[in-house]
């Protein structure tokens, strides 16, 4: 009976009364900790209102009283009795309760049963034996009762923490059912709407779990909401606490090239510059696969530096004995010389922020897979639009390094997309939508207006794009097609009518998740991303860099141009000094370019403007 020995005095009471107290208390902790995780407030107080309801016409009340009835969260009404007896969504709600809280019920029972008897079998002295030690433990000094009490206590909540299941995640306040955990979630609010606030949110409740995002950051909002040097990594060329981002580090081959050429470099508005953009992208993709090589073989010529200056050495010849009887070089030699300087002109443009890159060298495609933490994808303060294809390319990457993980393998890895419409089209992204949910990788994406979705993806991508995200959030929207695209999404009538998302304040917004939900409207009271670090720490040269125009194209040469003189003079031509204007190249112009085109090589001089009914 050596095993079964107890407390000294052999005496049972103690350790049992100890032992029942441990087992009501996870009785009642885990059933509260299960409701409050799985079920609404609004449930309980339609339950509750919808009962009182009832109560009051069996004791007699008029059946036409009215009163005060919450059928969905924030919708209050007055009506009367006998309709809120007969509201068929009073026994749907009684139901899940009911079931929830007896599902509840059967855990808490069992987990307090489990430390029930794990406190008896500790207070009886049988952990030595559990764990093997040789005979029975020499008698330890005795404690005062209380003090030995409280000590067996303590471990008990603290196996008691570690074994009950953590909070819930939440969105916007709400908790999320199960079903929308996995899943995608779209948010659409205009500028200014709170979007951007509520994103932060849900990356900082992820990072809470113990999870890890990428997190695509145009303005830099959320980088001054949440990074911290010490655990996460910023990619931004321009940026002082950036990593060294290459792109030979991330391509395994010709199609990783091609796909960050594709995101790189945005495909032409008009079939006058396609040309150019095509040169662009075979030359990008054919020389980052030549230079590839070299970082497996440890060159220290295998940097961001090496590739600038065969892409950007305006003498063709070093270019040429590397690309030298590729389909790159074919395909310049067919188009003949004046593209080759249009196709360098859009790659310094997108390329020439890599020359600022400092930092340690870093590879997307390993973050992907073993990294931890946040990544944040960066270019705030980008009028001309110098960082969006690195932006495009790097998301582009990331997206396909997300697809290539074994199923199952991205848990715990979300990928937060704020804004793909001021990006470059991404090939990838529609299709990683569809993908992610079997690797296990949600998505957030952010919009802030129906229109440049469309433009940038099509109206059947929108749709899959909306299609695809099952939890859809509706804050203030920037127009009125915008409204009606999130009312129809939301589909609540009296929530999120087209007219009240035009009206809707700051930090205000209608959400709905997956399944037989129903819409519920939140306000941003109280933020989890407070953090505050600076949205951008520029290297020496970066405002210089992102406020300059780019140059033009080689000019023409210059030669003399022969004004003629008035018909009725019958004069001969006379030569003037005046150097001839160039012809205008396809696609220049002083138009502003449209999102995502190709950058536009504008005039320096300014125009005259007539006033008062002069030039001046």
């Amino acid at each position: 009976m050596m095993v079964l020995r107890t407390l000294a005095g052999g005496e049972w009471r103690r350790p049992v009364r100890v032992a029942l107290l441990v087992g009501a208390i996870g009785s009642v902790v885990v059933p509260g900790v299960r409701l409050w995780q799985e079920t609404a407030a609004h449930q309980w107080r339609l339950l509750g209102l919808g009962t009182l309801a009832r109560a009051r016409l069996a004791a007699g009340a008029d059946r036409y009283t009215l009163q005060r009835y919450q059928r969905a969260a924030g919708e209050v009404a007055s009506l009367p009795l006998a309709a809120i007896a007969a509201d068929p969504e009073l026994d749907r709600t009684r139901r899940r309760l009911l079931g929830a809280a007896a599902d509840a019920g059967w855990r808490g029972l069992g987990a307090g049963s489990a430390a029930a008897l794990a406190a008896l079998a500790l207070l009886a002295g049988l952990r030595p034996y559990v764990y093997g030690s040789a005979g029975p433990l020499p008698p330890a000094p005795m404690r005062p009762p209380i003090r030995r009490t409280r000590a067996v206590l303590r471990g008990i909540a603290a196996g008691l923490r570690t074994a009950l299941p953590r909070r819930a995640e939440r969105l916007a306040g709400i908790p999320c059912p199960k079903e929308a955990r996995q899943g995608h979630t779209l948010v659409v609010g205009a500028a200014g709407s709170g979007r951007t606030a509520l994103i932060a949110d849900l990356v900082a409740e992820s990072r809470a779990q113990g999870g890890r995002c990428i997190v695509l950051d145009r303005t830099g909002a959320c980088t001054r909401l949440l990074f911290d040097p010490a655990r996460d990594t910023l990619l931004n060329p321009l940026d002082r606490r950036a990593a060294a981002w290459s792109p030979l580090r991330d391509g395994r081959g010709h199609d990783d090239f091609a796909a960050m050429a594709a995101a790189l470099v945005p495909g032409p508005a008009d079939a006058g510059r396609a040309a150019a953009a095509l040169a662009a992208r075979q030359l990008f993709a054919e020389t980052a696969e030549a230079l590839r090589p070299r970082i497996d073989h440890g060159r220290g010529d295998a940097g961001n530096g090496a590739l600038l200056d065969l892409l950007l050495d305006p003498a063709p010849a070093t270019l040429a004995g590397v690309l030298a009887g590729t389909p790159a070089w074919t395909a310049l030699a067919r188009a003949g010389p004046k593209v080759l300087p249009w196709a360098r002109a859009i790659l310094r443009h997108y390329l020439a922020a890599l020359r600022f890159a400092q930092g340690e060298p870093f590879s997307i495609r390993d973050w992907v897979e073993r990294g931890d933490g946040l990544l944040f994808l960066t270019g705030p303060d980008d009028p001309n639009g110098r960082l969006r294809g690195l932006v495009s390319a790097w998301l582009e990457t990331a997206l396909r390094a997300a697809m290539s993980l074994d199923p199952g393998g991205g848990r715990g890895l979300r990928v937060v997309v704020d804004g793909p419409e001021a990006l470059h089209r991404l090939p990838s992204l529609l299709p990683a939508l569809g993908a992610a949910r079997g690797l296990g990788v949600p998505f957030v994406v952010g919009v802030e207006a129906l229109g440049p979705l469309r433009a940038r993806y099509g109206a059947d991508g929108t749709a899959t794009v909306s299609g695809l995200c099952a939890t859809r959030v509706a804050m203030a929207a920037a127009d009125d097609a915008t409204a009606e695209w999130c009312s129809a999404a939301i589909g609540s009538e009296s929530l999120a009518p087209a007219w009240r998302l035009r009206r809707l304040a700051p930090g205000r917004g209608v959400l709905r998740f997956p399944g037989r939900h129903d819409a519920v409207e939140f306000a941003l009271d109280d933020a989890r991303a407070r953090g505050r670090a600076a949205r951008f720490v520029p290297v020496d040269g970066a405002w210089m860099f992102l406020d300059a125009t780019l140059a033009p194209a080689p000019a023409a040469r210059t030669v003399p141009a022969l004004r003629k003189a008035p018909a009725q003079t019958g004069g001969s031509a006379i030569k003037t000094g005046k150097p001839a204007r160039p012809p205008e190249a396809a696609g220049t112009g002083n138009a502003r370019p449209a999102d995502g085109e190709r950058p536009e090589f504008r005039r320096t001089g300014k125009r005259k403007r007539r006033r008062a009914g002069r030039w001046i």
